[in-house]
Formats: C-alpha cells, sequence, structure tokens
C-alpha cells in the first residue's frame, strides 16, 4: 500500500496482501455505500459485516508492534482466523439471533461462549494495534471488574454476581454491550459522512479552501498563521478527523508559518490546534457528534445550532493568539506574488457548495442523518463530473474511498471497545455508582464536579480518539454531571469539548504530534504551543456551563447579554495566555488580566462589574508602559531609572 499525504492508504500496492486490502477497503466503503443507498440490513447482519471486514482489514494492515515489518506476522493470521470464525458465526445467525432467540433467556451455547470470548480479544488486540495501548488496558479493567466486582462490598462498587452466559449473552449475542448503539451508529451513517469528506477532499477542493485562506489572510500580520486557521476550519466542515486535517493542509501552510518568521514548535501548534477546532466547526463536525446525537437524543440540527458559538469562541481565541505572536515578533503578511489567485479558481469549484447546501437543508428539514449524506453524495458524485478541475479519474475515486475504509477502522475500534465498556456498566450498575461518587465528591458543587469531569477527560483522552473519550465519559461522567444540575445539551458538551481538546494536550497529543512531525518541531514544545493557543478552548466548556446562553439557549435577550462578556473573556485569556498586549506584560498583569477575564465570563452583572474593571486596569497598566516606552524612545539623550517615567 502507499500512503497519501495524511497517511492514509491507497491502492498502489501491487503485491497480494496490498491488493487484498484495497479490495476489502473498497468493498466496506462500497457496502456502505449501498446500504445507503438501498437500505440497512438488518441490525446484527449490518453491524457483524462492518466489524468483521474492519477486524480483518486491521490485522491486514497494522502489525503486531510498530515498527515491525509491513507484511502480516503468525499473530495477525491467528487473530485473523478467530475474527473471521466470530463474526461468520454471527454472520451467519443473524436471523437466529435477532428474531428468534430470547436475549438473557436464552442460555448461551458452549460454541457462542467461546466465540464470544475470541472476539473480545480479538477487539481488544485489535483496539491495542489501532488506537493503543491505554484504551485496551481500559477495556481490560472494566472486563476484570466485572469478573471480581461481586467480591466487592454491595454499598461500595460492588454488585450481585451475573455469571460469564450473562456476559457473553450481552456482549456478543444480543445488540447491546458490543455491539449496542455506539457500534450501531459506526456501522450505518457515521461512515457515509467520512466518504463525503474523502471524495470532496479528491475533487481539489480542500486545495481551492486553502487559496480562499490564503487570498483572505495572507496579507496581514502573520498571515500564514491566519490561512492556517481559516483553511482548517473551513476544512474541517467536510473532513471531521482532526490529524488528518492537520497533515493535509499542515503540508502547505506549515512551511509558510515558519518562513514568515514563527518558530517550528508554534507553526505546529497554530496547525494543530486549528485542525482540533475542525472537529467543533458545523456543520459536519467529528464522528463525536453524531455519537452525541445518538445518545443525548438531540437532534443533529440542534447539536449544530448548539456549536455554533462555542466554536466561534474556540477559533477566535486561536486567532487573537497568533495575532499578538505575530505583533510581537513584528512579522508581516505574504508578499502579493505570494498569494494565490483564488478568485479565478471560484468559477472551478463553486458548484461543490451545492452538496454541501444540499446536506444543510436536508438536516435542517429533519431528514434522517443516513438519507441527508446519501443523497449528497450522490449529488457529489454528479457535480464533480461539471468541471475538469473537480473531475475524479476511477483511480483517484478509488483511492478516495480505499482511505476512508482506513478512517472508519478507528472508529469501528472504538465503537466496539467502548461498547464493552457500557455493556458492563449497564449491567453492574456502576455508572450510578460512580455519578453518586462524583456527587460526594465534589458535595454537590458544581464547579468542583465540572473539574472532576475535566480531569477525567484529559486522563481518558491520553492517546483515545475522540469518539472513544466521549463514549467512555458518556458511560461514566455525563450521569454525574446531570446529577449535580446540568441540563443534557451542556453535560454532553462539556464531554465532547474535552474529549476534542485532549488530541492537543500533552503528555500524549496525538493531533499536536502528527503537526509536529511535519514541521520537524521538538514534540513536547509543540504541544505546550498548542495547549497556549487553545487557552481560551479550555474556558469555553466551563462557559456554556454556567451560561446555557452560549449554546444560543433561553430567550434572545439573555443571550445578547451573555455574548460580549463571553468574547471579552475570551479575548482577554488569549491574551493572558500569549503573556503580550499592548506590549510585554509583567507576571502580575497577566494573573490580573486572567482573573479579570474569568469573573466576566461566569454570569452575573457584579462579576461582569469586577472582572472588566481589572482588565480596564491592567489595560491602562500597558498603555502607561507603550506611552513612557515611546517617551524614552524620542530622548535618547535622556537616562532613566528603572521604573518608566523617572528620570535622572
Amino acid at each position: 500500500m502507499k500512503e497519501t499525504q495524511d497517511g492514509s492508504e491507497t491502492s498502489g500496492d501491487p503485491t497480494f496482501i496490498g491488493l487484498l486490502i484495497a479490495g476489502l477497503s473498497l468493498f466496506l466503503a462500497l457496502f456502505h455505500l449501498y446500504t445507503g443507498v438501498f437500505g440497512t440490513l438488518n441490525a446484527m447482519l449490518q453491524r457483524s459485516i462492518h466489524l468483521g471486514v474492519a477486524l480483518v482489514l486491521v490485522f491486514l494492515i497494522y502489525p503486531a508492534k510498530k515498527g515491525a515489518k509491513d507484511t502480516p506476522g503468525v499473530s495477525n493470521y491467528i487473530f485473523l482466523v478467530l475474527a473471521i470464525m466470530s463474526m461468520g458465526y454471527l454472520y451467519w445467525n443473524s436471523e437466529y439471533l435477532t428474531q428468534e432467540r430470547i436475549s438473557m433467556l436464552t442460555p448461551a451455547t458452549l460454541t457462542e461462549t467461546a466465540l464470544g470470548i475470541c472476539l473480545i480479544s480479538v477487539v481488544l488486540e485489535g483496539v491495542r494495534r489501532t488506537l493503543g495501548m491505554p484504551l485496551a488496558i481500559v477495556v481490560s479493567v472494566f472486563i476484570v471488574y466485572y469478573i471480581v466486582g461481586p467480591y466487592f462490598p454491595s454499598d461500595g462498587i460492588g454488585y450481585a454476581a451475573l455469571g460469564y452466559e450473562v456476559f457473553i449473552d450481552n456482549q456478543y449475542l444480543s445488540l447491546a454491550g458490543m455491539f449496542g448503539l455506539a457500534l450501531g451508529i459506526s456501522a450505518t451513517f457515521l461512515p457515509l459522512f467520512i466518504i463525503f469528506g474523502r471524495i470532496m477532499n479528491a475533487t481539489g477542493f480542500g486545495g481551492f479552501l486553502t487559496d480562499f485562506a490564503m487570498g483572505v489572510a495572507g496579507r496581514t500580520r502573520g498571515g500564514p498563521a491566519k490561512v492556517a486557521i481559516i483553511s482548517s476550519a473551513l476544512f474541517g466542515t467536510i473532513n471531521g478527523s482532526a490529524t488528518a486535517n492537520a497533515l493535509t493542509t499542515g503540508n502547505f501552510t506549515i512551511p509558510l508559518m515558519k518562513r514568515s518568521g514563527y518558530s517550528d514548535h508554534f507553526s505546529a501548534g497554530v496547525e494543530a490546534s486549528a485542525s482540533t477546532g475542525g472537529q467543533i466547526m458545523p456543520p459536519i463536525m467529528g464522528a463525536a457528534a453524531f455519537l452525541m446525537a445518538e445518545f443525548a437524543r438531540i437532534p443533529y440540527v440542534t447539536i449544530m445550532q448548539y456549536a455554533i458559538f462555542p466554536a466561534i469562541l474556540f477559533f477566535l481565541g486561536i486567532f487573537v493568539t497568533v495575532d499578538l505572536e505575530a505583533k510581537k515578533l513584528r512579522l508581516k503578511g505574504l508578499a502579493s506574488d505570494e498569494l494565490p489567485d483564488w478568485k479565478s479558481q471560484v468559477p472551478k469549484y463553486l458548484h461543490l457548495l451545492v452538496p454541501i447546501g444540499i446536506l444543510i437543508w436536508l438536516i435542517v428539514e429533519n431528514r434522517s442523518l443516513m438519507y441527508s449524506i446519501t443523497v449528497s453524495i450522490i449529488a457529489l458524485f454528479l457535480l464533480a463530473y461539471l468541471h475538469s478541475a473537480t473531475r475524479m479519474n476511477w483511480r483517484a475515486l478509488v483511492d478516495a474511498l480505499v482511505a476512508s475504509s482506513r478512517d472508519i477502522l478507528g472508529v469501528a475500534m472504538a465503537t466496539a471497545a467502548v461498547g464493552i465498556i457500557v455493556g458492563i456498566v449497564g449491567l453492574t450498575g456502576l455508572g450510578i455508582k460512580l455519578s453518586s461518587l462524583m456527587v460526594d465528591l465534589s458535595v454537590g458543587n458544581l464547579l468542583a464536579s465540572l473539574l472532576l469531569a475535566f480531569l477525567g477527560a484529559m486522563v481518558l483522552g491520553m492517546t483515545m480518539n475522540t469518539s472513544a473519550v466521549y463514549l467512555l465519559l458518556v458511560a461514566l461522567i455525563i450521569p454525574g454531571l446531570l446529577k449535580v444540575g446540568l441540563a443534557v445539551p451542556q453535560a454532553h458538551f462539556f464531554g465532547f469539548y474535552f474529549g476534542v481538546l485532549a488530541q492537543v494536550t500533552p503528555p500524549v497529543a496525538v493531533t499536536a504530534y502528527a503537526a509536529a512531525g511535519l514541521a520537524r518541531a521538538d514534540l513536547n514544545k509543540t504541544g505546550y504551543a498548542a495547549v497556549k493557543l487553545c487557552a481560551s478552548g479550555f474556558v469555553v466548556p466551563f462557559m456554556f456551563a454556567y451560561s446555557p446562553e452560549l449554546l444560543l439557549i433561553g430567550s434572545w435577550q439573555d443571550i445578547a447579554i451573555a455574548i460580549p462578556s463571553a468574547v471579552i473573556g475570551v479575548y482577554v485569556v488569549s491574551v493572558a495566555a500569549s503573556a503580550y498586549w499592548l506590549t510585554h506584560m509583567r507576571w502580575y498583569e497577566r494573573l490580573v488580566a486572567l482573573g479579570g477575564a474569568l469573573l466576566s465570563i461566569f454570569p452575573g452583572i457584579w462579576s461582569d462589574i469586577i472582572g472588566l474593571a481589572l482588565i480596564a486596569v491592567v489595560l491602562a497598566s500597558q498603555y502607561k508602559r507603550v506611552r513612557d516606552d515611546d517617551v524614552r524612545a524620542a530622548r535618547p539623550d535622556r537616562e532613566y531609572d528603572v521604573d518608566p517615567g523617572v528620570t535622572k
């Protein structure tokens, strides 16, 4: 297999294994396109085909150890056989399992028990290879808990023993556990959104968005960094993968940023943070947003509405930070001869806005996500052939479909693995116990509960993708947030946001490290630069936890009052993170500015007044220092003490 610029596989490997991978990848993409057009199969059959093909591809593509040879080893073939056997049983018996067998009443046979154990083992290994050891360990801990939980006190985290047959029934033979709602989403409409983004990118539309961003922001101070922000936000509307976004747009924007004067690690941090924000940018966002629509039982069009203003705040914070960094370094924008003639490209790509418009319109009309994305893909197929610039040959189309299947694998593994946890939590009642524990630890205090949820999300987010983090939070932490008084949208968005931000937060920051590779920058410096750039993003979830108006929930009068103070707060948080405003900030100015920003963010007229007063004090201090610096510059013949304005 050959790799594309974003790390995905194409159909270019002529070996038998390469052709087999390409063929199965193409089959998986076509299977989802077929079920999108003609309707899904029965739930067990749909999910078993999806997960079965994904598992086979995982063990054909991913070696047992990183850096091992590309050709599958003995262990790969062992897991392949186990995957085919366990999933084959579900495939051939899907009608019996869904229509005749009575879950939790019909006892599991010895064969079914053995195959169920095999499949759980195979999924754990598949998770380890695709998503890393941490998620595999977390799932294993929950399985161990199911085994030893009955030995714990019942008034703690213990529960009444259920037995292995109940476990296998839940995880393997029913539409719960591993084959529950999460895998159901991964097996139906979610792959179609991934396919839509890949095909859209194959038409060259992503490149046009980058050129458009350069035309809009390229001439401004620190223009290349602002180009990265705008292009990543726009690209995020057609590709919800943060890492793929960073690797695609970063190939172009990172060299530009470095050439303009930004450091290697800051350039990589800008690309990583902006690409991460693509997951929260409507209309398409990332996979976790679709999972949220199902688990929170909120229509996706409403999810889009809730996401609009927090996404604006997130990108505003990054934009302010890169502008202040450019001001500090005295950087300029790009010269006219470095800018592309994007206006001449508009006639070539304008028609590709139609499929995106169709998708948004159908979602707003409350059509199902499956129907909306299927119609949009068909429209994209047809409209791409209207102009030679967007017309794809068969090879480009096949490569796009093969690459989309590679993206699907991680989501399939994450949803299957988290399904195991969700099943165990449901069987044992652990979710209720953990929710009660969170309430007890926080003494019912909202801020303490939010901080506990934040820490949990950051820990769970190490090496896990956003979807896996969000699903774990749904099972373990979000119920606790609901108990302390958050509304459903606030609780789920809180978990969703920190699942997104975990991708750029050290010590393990997958998207930041991917961008660092492009920039040849230090990994840790890049991670911390991304945190600095996303500083306001860490505050935004606390903002809408206290002010649902920022999710555009409530009266327009309340929303109109909440928005200005939120904008000011995000701006000043970015100023404090940058340590620069009108001039370099002293440590106490940063501290006072941050305090003022946080006070202005939280609701209440008095907190707003005090917060704005503190911000005004810092601004006055900065203005005085700039004025005194100007005086000293204008009178070089005078000597000054350490304190500006005091002459000798």
